[in-house]
């Protein structure tokens, strides 16, 4: 889930990158976001095709296809002749099929849905696929991303996603574990906690974050600080039995990400433990209510 909060795309580091990816061409200037450009830059009558678009200058972003800029102007800010949601619709399928590039993945494979969900997420993919001849997962998608999020924002919500999709299909939140109830739900907890940490990782790791403004590479950032405590708290309340300790490292062995990528940097984790002085705050579910 993409929380509102206080791979393709992976990239060595790089200059610091000033955003402003939307150009209003009645002003000749820069903006983040489509709700900071909409306000400054009306369409006026001497200048029909005046207004905001999508002007990519962050060398992450696909400059040169024309395709994206059409859809994304389409779809934001009424350019052209698909009306919303379809409008929306037809941007999201472009960007999972042509701009991830993600070959074990196709838009075809979500029922992709728009509109107002809550103000607790931006997207969020579903486990459980609807039913009928094809099967799809449902990926919930809150109107206000599209407005709200700068374009490499989106896009990269719009990653984060897919790649719990990744994780859906090889059955990582699938372990069989023995146990009574209550050490289930501890063995659940570490799970859980991993899913997120690995898609926080590529989200860390994506030329896309160069892109963002300020405050979402801090959105990114608290998601990797605040799922890595998650994984030390969950490690800490098994510690106590090394039947649970056993069963969460087969777990750890047999999921890709963790294998190749965690355990080798983390040789100690059974000494691990949540450091709650320092716990990072919640998810705020509802920002300004």
């Amino acid at each position: 889930m993409f929380l509102l909060i206080v791979s393709s795309f992976l990239f060595p580091g790089s200059p610091a990158y000033a955003v402003g990816d939307i150009f209003c061409n009645n002003n000749e200037k820069r903006y983040n976001t489509p709700n900071q450009c909409v306000p400054e830059c009306k369409v006026r009558m001497k200048n029909p095709m005046g207004g905001c678009f999508l002007s990519p200058q962050c060398g992450r972003l696909p400059k040169n296809d024309k395709t994206l800029k059409q859809l994304y102007n389409q779809a934001v800010f009424l350019r052209g002749p698909l009306r919303r949601p379809s409008s929306y619709i037809a941007l999201v399928k472009y960007i999972i099929d042509r701009v991830i590039e993600r070959p074990d993945v196709k838009s075809n494979e979500l029922n992709i849905q728009i509109g107002e969900f809550g103000c607790q997420f931006y997207m969020q993919i579903v486990n459980e696929t609807t039913k009928g001849e094809q099967k799809q997962y449902p990926l919930l998608i809150n109107e206000k991303s599209f407005f709200e999020l700068s374009p490499a924002y989106l896009i990269l919500a719009i990653i984060h996603e897919i790649q719990h999709l990744c994780q859906f299909k090889r059955g990582i939140h699938n372990p069989k574990f023995i146990g009574d109830e209550y050490e289930i739900v501890r063995l659940w907890k570490l799970v859980q906690a991993f899913v997120e940490l690995e898609v926080s990782y590529y989200e860390k790791k994506s030329g896309l974050f160069e892109c963002l403004t300020e405050k979402e590479k801090e959105e990114v950032k608290w998601r990797w600080d605040y799922w890595e405590w998650k994984v030390k708290e969950a490690i800490e309340g098994i510690t106590g039995s090394s039947r649970l300790l056993n069963q969460a490292e087969k777990w750890l062995k047999s999921n890709t990400w963790t294998w190749g990528n965690w355990l080798p940097e983390n040789p100690y984790w059974k000494e691990y433990k949540a450091d709650w002085v320092n716990k990072p705050p919640d998810p705020i579910e509802c920002p300004g209510k």
